[in-house]
């Protein structure tokens, strides 16, 4: 193959010694390369790079169909000759597929031999591996009877992961070998949108697919892999990132605009042709000047169907979450902005669009009870006009606008207020002098605190520390995008209102037992029923999951925080409704479907949990039926179900318990004491959405956040923690819901938790 250098001579020396000849190839290898298109020298740039890694995909295409893997795909391995040329070097490490593997590929650790954690890394059979920054996860286990293709094409995606982000996987970990080895075995690099936001999707969706950590769920080979880029490259449909016939179509568009303008042309000329010539039959007088103004103004309206194109961008991952570098791609919207809208009012040259609908008002008005033929076109052309008017003006309006505006029901932030947080976002939360010691007082604290041992704390980009909770000791940390920081009162408890924001937890992460069992008293998690509420099959068998660091949010999400964010209120009981108490934008939002959380939680930066992540972090260390223990009685104390109050105020048939926990709907986050990790309300109030699809507990987690992502048969999502119109057996730790992800109920609602960043705050 052209890609791989030819061996031209086999042979033994007069010392005996075996020797073989190659072609000489001279140039650069990818690493030099991605340099020069950082740097924008000797004319590289990202496309003319990515064609290099195409035709690299294309080799090893070729190498996989002749049973060949390579096993140490990197930068350094992959050649450009001087005149184009692209190889693949290095081949030392290959198998063939049916030969005994003669490599012994499990990594040395530092224990196995004197070899030092900060020097290369090392086979077991003393083979040089370097940087395991691009090596899959499964060789790096030392599970290598799962080397694959797909391995291959895992470290084809952390190549292309280093020319969209400008710089290789788990560059943050230092330059330790084996900090980057640990790292890669933990879980997923930080995503390359991070670090970059202004690369396309499709790309980011290619790269996020071939480095997928488990091989399945990668391309299916390297050829799979070089369609997805040749197609990106040729603007046709990526099928990493879409598929269907409108995406078909709008890559045709993109491909042929000459031919598509043509088209758009001859019907707006069509279109503006019907329109002038009813203008001038009615306006006999008209002169040519005028006749010529009018049409130049219907042809400009044509052009305004940008406006829909502005708006889907807005709420695209291009402008979603709001970043400090994300700073440009607000101004050149912006800038884009101003044509539509500087059209109502026109200029000196053309005519606006309020002065157009005005004459064609006084026209239409001039028309019979029943117009006909061009008059009826000219009714028709006013009404589309007024639309259009209408669109324009909610567009650029200077309070709910999408352009200039604060915070809106359609829009939610507009792209000024998004603008104006990402200026400031940087110095408010990781740089600013007051919240810079904040963050080294955080720091210390995680290198004290013996929960958190091993834990690398960095100053997390929108997030400001709020310091330990004086009961549990875990960090919080609030998030001024959904509201004000909360102080702390004498006693270091938060002082909160109607405009708090989130405030998170972090959590360190570990192993837990997941599930509930009525065979083993002695054994975690068992569950005997006695009161009514049964132990689901869907909570067996009790397994243990080992999950990574992450941020929860100590509260569920508020009223207040999703109406600030979001301009909308989707409760059924919203602020200043009232059955016995009333209710305020400090309680629970709910009513929203699992979609819409999800995508609001993107916007923000955040997710959903998974149901492991959120059944640890309720259990709170604990193997009790509740956090708080196995008495279901002590519910009143801990959750808000339905009780004696509920039963003297709310619906018939709500009063479940015999106690009075004091509200009848969902409670004000907080009423109620927390569990161990100073969280509250995992047991009772609302339901919360988990992230993950419903499945029974013989689909393995993933690791590092526990999230269960095979598809299911049922389409459908959990949710966890029982609610306030729901018995109290049904807040136990270990039960689940599953309910479909349009649901929206007045008892469901959500909890974000945001993951830990590595590395500087950027």
């Amino acid at each position: 193959h052209p890609g791989v250098v030819p061996v031209h001579e086999l042979g033994i020396n007069e010392q005996g010694e075996v020797y073989f000849t190659m072609r000489l190839v001279e140039g650069r290898d990818l690493g030099e390369i991605f340099e020069l298109v950082r740097g924008e020298k000797e004319g590289w740039n990202r496309t003319r790079a990515l064609n290099v890694i195409l035709r690299a995909c294309e080799t090893m295409s070729f190498a996989h169909s002749k049973g060949v893997i390579h096993r140490d795909l990197k930068p350094s391995n992959v050649m450009v000759g001087r005149f184009g040329e692209v190889y693949v070097l290095d081949w030392g490490l290959a198998k063939v597929k049916g030969r005994q593997d003669e490599r012994n590929l499990h990594i040395r650790t530092p224990g196995d031999s004197a070899e030092p954690a900060e020097s290369a890394l090392l086979t077991m059979d003393g083979t040089v591996v370097g940087t395991p920054a691009y090596m899959p996860p499964e060789q790096a286990k030392g599970n290598l009877g799962e080397l694959g293709p797909r391995s291959d094409v895992y470290s084809m995606g952390a190549i292309l992961y280093e020319l969209l982000s400008g710089r290789p996987p788990y560059a943050d970990k230092g330059g330790s070998p084996y900090a980057v080895l640990s790292a890669l075995t933990q879980g997923p690099p930080r995503p390359a949108h991070q670090l970059a936001p202004s690369v396309p999707a499709e790309l980011l969706a290619v790269c996020e697919r071939a480095m997928a950590r488990r091989p399945k769920e990668r391309y299916a080979d390297m050829q799979e892999l070089a369609e997805d880029l040749r197609a990106y490259l040729e603007q046709r449909v990526v099928s990493a990132y879409e598929t269907g016939a409108m995406a078909e179509l709008r890559k045709w568009v993109r491909r042929n605009r000459g031919l598509s303008a043509a088209l758009a042309g001859a019907f707006v000329l069509a279109l503006v042709g019907l329109v002038v010539s009813t203008f001038l039959k009615q306006e006999a007088d008209a002169n040519a000047r005028v006749a010529q103004a009018e049409k130049s103004n219907v042809l400009r309206l044509s052009a305004f169907q940008n406006l829909e194109d502005l708006v889907r961008r807005a709420d695209s991952l291009d402008m979603w979450p709001v970043h400090p570098d994300m700073e440009v791609v607000y101004d050149d919207w912006l800038v884009e902005a101003r044509v539509p809208v500087a059209g109502l009012e026109g200029d000196e040259e053309t005519l606006g669009h309020y002065a157009l609908r005005d004459e064609l008002a006084e026209r239409v008005a001039r028309h019979g009870e029943e117009p006909k033929g061009e008059e009826e076109q000219e009714a028709w052309w006013l009404q589309q006009l007024e639309k259009l008017i209408a669109e324009l003006e909610a567009f650029a309006d200077a309070e709910t606008g999408l352009v200039e505006g604060d915070i809106s029901p359609e829009w939610g932030w507009s792209v000024r207020k998004r603008r104006s947080y990402a200026s400031s976002m940087r110095e408010a939360t990781v740089t600013g002098a007051e919240v810079k010691a904040l963050w080294e007082e955080a720091q210390a604290h995680v290198a004290t605190h013996e929960p958190y041992a091993g834990i690398e704390l960095t100053p997390q980009l929108g997030l400001v520390p709020l310091g330990p909770d004086p009961v549990s000791g875990w960090l919080e940390f609030a998030d001024p995008q959904t509201g004000s920081v909360p102080p702390r009162d004498e006693e270091g408890v938060l002082e909160r209102s109607e405009e708090t924001g989130l405030v998170f937890v972090l959590l360190p992460g570990g192993s837990f037992w997941m599930g509930s069992q009525d065979e083993d008293p002695d054994a975690p998690n068992y569950f005997k029923p006695s009161d009514g509420s049964p132990l689901e099959p869907d909570e067996r068998p009790v397994n243990e999951v080992t999950i990574g660091p992450f941020f929860i949010s100590k509260f569920e999400m508020t009223q207040g925080q999703w109406k600030r964010f979001t301009g909308r209120e989707p409760s059924s009981y919203k602020a200043g409704f009232k059955i016995g108490k009333a209710i305020d934008l400090t309680n629970p939002v709910e009513g929203v479907p699992w979609n819409e959380a999800t995508r609001v939680l993107w916007h923000l930066g955040f997710d959903l949990p998974s149901e492991a992540q959120w059944e640890y972090a309720a259990r709170a260390g604990t193997t009790a039926i509740w956090s708080f223990g196995n008495r279901l009685e002590n519910s009143k104390w801990y959750s808000n179900v339905s009780d004696a109050f509920g039963s003297q105020w709310g619906p018939k048939g709500w009063c479940y318990e015999a106690w009075d926990d004091g509200y009848a709907l969902h409670a004000p986050v907080g009423t109620y004491r927390p569990n161990a990790w100073g969280l509250h309300d995992v047991h009772g109030n609302v339901w919360e959405w988990t992230r993950d699809w419903y499945h029974d507990y013989s689909v393995e987690p993933r690791e590092g956040d526990g999230e269960r992502v095979k598809p299911p048969r049922k389409p459908y999502r959990t949710a966890r923690g029982g609610a306030f119109d729901w018995a109290g057996g049904a807040t136990r730790s270990a039960n689940r819901w599953a309910l479909p992800q349009a649901t929206s109920e007045k008892d469901l609602g959500l909890r974000p938790i945001r993951r830990l960043e590595r590395g500087a705050a950027d």
